[in-house]
């Protein structure tokens, strides 16, 4: 693919521009191993695109688009649209929205085959709000039940993120308990903790050190969306 310029000079922000929108696609895939095999290059040289380093062929940002249903027009260039991404708005991240639904029931939290949806929002928005955090590490989940209102309320999405697995005192977070795929606030104690439901028609759940293992923390709740 040509540089930003008839003389094969770069114009400045072009190759940066260009390797943020493919950052974007990339985000699409299940990680960047399957985008660069779809883009049929080495893994090396995706990052070096998305750095601004080097072009990419026209083939490659070619198939990049056919896979995700993007506009190749602004892949390549940033003119016109793709879903979810404006073309006005390449500081935009897409989070992936998984199937699985946290409840007071059973459920899995499944991996990136279970995508059923894509979301995208702000990096300075996210940034203002969650400070320094990987995008990498963040997914939409919805929400059934009512245990957990009026803090949450059934149909509400939720922003999970997977990196954080320590317990903050109080803070609300995705978790599996035995079979069942929860959301509910932690509390700490001296030797164990409280799982607690916001909605008091629930009754607190105390467990001691010995019931730890029964206890796996699948990520903290970052932030709810609501439909009015």
């Amino acid at each position: 693919m040509e540089s930003g310029s008839k003389d094969g000079k770069d114009v400045p922000g072009f190759r940066e521009d260009l390797g943020k929108r493919i950052r974007l696609v990339e985000q699409k895939f299940k990680n960047r191993e399957e985008a660069a095999r779809v883009a049929g290059v080495a893994k090396s040289t995706l990052a070096n695109w998305i750095a601004g380093l080097a072009d990419p062929s026209f083939a490659s940002l070619a198939r990049l688009a056919k896979a995700t249903d993007t506009s190749l027009d602004w892949l390549a260039s940033g003119i016109s649209q793709t879903p979810l991404v404006s073309a006005h708005d390449v500081e935009s991240v897409i989070l992936p929205r998984v199937a699985t639904e946290l409840s007071g029931g059973p459920g899995s939290f499944l991996d990136g085959s279970n995508i059923v949806d894509q979301i995208g929002f702000s990096k300075k928005w996210l940034a203002e709000r969650l400070g320094s955090v990987d995008v990498r590490n963040l997914c939409i989940v919805g929400v059934v039940g009512d245990s957990m209102e009026p803090t949450i309320h059934q149909g509400d999405d939720l922003m999970i993120d997977i990196s954080v697995t320590s317990l903050l005192d109080n803070a609300i977070y995705a978790m599996r308990w035995d079979d069942a795929l929860v959301v509910k606030r932690l509390q700490r104690l001296m030797d164990g903790l409280v799982i607690i439901s916001d909605n008091s028609a629930y009754s607190d759940q105390t467990i001691d050190q010995k019931q730890m293992d029964r206890l796996h923390i699948v990520g903290r709740v970052r932030w709810i969306g609501k439909v009015i």
